[in-house]
C-alpha cells in the first residue's frame, strides 16, 4: 500500500486503494508454529480478516462497515481502544456503558476481575444489537439518537448555504474511516459534483482516533473552514505537520526514519496526493490528484 501515492515513506496516502489492494489471508506469511514479527498462524489471519471486515449479524448481515487497513493500527491508540487499557479495551468499556441501553453495571465498566471480558465476549449482536437504539425509563435518547443528525444529508445546511470540514485519521480505532467515506458518496449521490462547494472530506493517514499514531496530525482545520466561509475560498488542500520533539505537544510515535519537521499534502477526498518530486519530506512536493485505479 505504501507506495500507491508515488512513494514508499511509512506513509500510506491512498487508503481506498489499499482496501483494494491489500488482503491479509494472502499477503501476510503464514506460521506454522506460533506468530513472530515476521508471521501469523492462519487462524491468527483469519480473525484479523473477520475483525477488520466490521460486525456481521450471525444471518451474515453487515451492521457497520468495514475497518480499515493503515499503519496507524499499530499506533498506541488503536490498541488502548481494540486490546488494553488501564480499564480494559476502550472500545468494550464504550459499548458496555455508552452504547447501549439500559448501560451494563458499573462493575463491568470499571473492569475488575474478568466482567468485562465477559460483556465483550459473550455480547450477541442479533440479540444485542437493539439495545444500540433503544430507549428506557429516564435513558430517553438511545445512543444512536444523541450521536446521528436528523438529517445525514444535511439538506437544510446545504441549501442554506453552510461550509463542513470534516477530517478523519485513516487508523481510527472507534469510527471507521471507511464509513465516513460510505456517508460522504451518499451526500454526493444526492449533490452530485456541486458537493464540494459545501462540504469536503480530508483523510489523514496514519492518525489514531483524533490524533497520535504514526502520523502528521497537526492541521490547521479551523483557519481552513474560516477562510471558506468568511473569503470564498474552499480549501483545494491543507498542509498536516509532524508533532516532532521541538512541537509543543510531541508525538512519541513518529517514526525514527521520518524528518521530525514533516509535512504533508492532505487533498480533499476522493482526491489523493501524491509525490512529484523533491523533498520527500515536504508538502510541497506533492500534488492532489485523481484517485488510483
Amino acid at each position: 500500500c505504501d507506495a500507491l501515492d508515488g512513494l514508499a515513506d511509512g506513509w500510506v496516502g491512498d487508503l481506498v486503494a489499499c482496501q483494494r489492494a491489500f488482503d491479509v489471508r494472502r499477503d501476510v506469511p503464514s506460521c506454522t508454529g506460533a506468530a513472530t514479527q515476521d508471521c501469523l498462524p492462519a487462524a491468527q489471519k483469519e480473525a484479523l480478516a473477520r475483525m477488520f471486515g466490521g460486525p456481521h449479524t450471525a444471518g451474515g448481515e453487515a451492521v457497520y462497515a468495514p475497518m480499515a487497513w493503515d499503519p496507524g493500527v499499530a499506533g498506541k491508540g488503536w490498541a488502548q481502544w481494540k486490546q488494553e487499557y488501564s480499564v480494559g479495551p476502550r472500545d468494550a468499556v464504550a459499548l458496555a456503558y455508552v452504547f447501549t441501553t439500559p448501560p451494563a453495571s458499573p462493575e463491568v465498566v470499571t473492569g475488575r476481575g474478568s466482567t468485562l471480558i465477559d460483556f465483550a465476549l459473550g455480547f450477541d449482536l442479533t440479540r444485542d444489537l437493539p439495545r444500540i437504539r433503544a430507549t428506557e425509563g429516564r435513558y430517553t435518547e438511545s445512543a444512536m439518537g444523541f450521536m446521528t443528525p436528523p438529517d445525514p444529508l444535511m439538506k437544510d445546511f446545504i441549501d442554506h448555504g453552510g461550509k463542513l470540514v470534516v477530517a478523519h485519521g485513516s487508523a481510527d480505532p472507534v469510527f471507521s474511516p471507511l464509513d465516513t467515506i460510505a456517508w460522504y458518496e451518499r451526500l454526493r449521490a444526492a449533490r452530485g459534483e456541486q458537493l464540494g462547494d459545501s462540504v469536503r472530506l480530508f483523510l489523514i493517514p496514519g492518525m489514531n482516533h483524533s490524533r497520535g499514531g504514526p502520523a502528521a496530525d497537526q492541521v490547521d482545520l479551523l483557519g481552513a473552514l474560516m477562510r471558506w466561509v468568511e473569503q470564498g475560498q474552499a480549501p483545494a488542500s491543507v498542509v498536516a505537520a509532524a508533532r516532532g520533539p521541538a512541537s509543543n505537544a510531541p508525538n512519541p510515535e513518529l517514526p525514527p526514519g521520518w524528518s521530525p519537521t514533516r509535512t504533508r499534502l492532505l487533498c480533499p477526498y476522493p482526491q489523493v496526493a501524491r509525490y512529484q518530486s523533491g523533498d520527500a519530506e515536504r508538502a510541497d512536493s506533492f500534488v492532489c490528484t485523481a484517485p488510483g485505479p
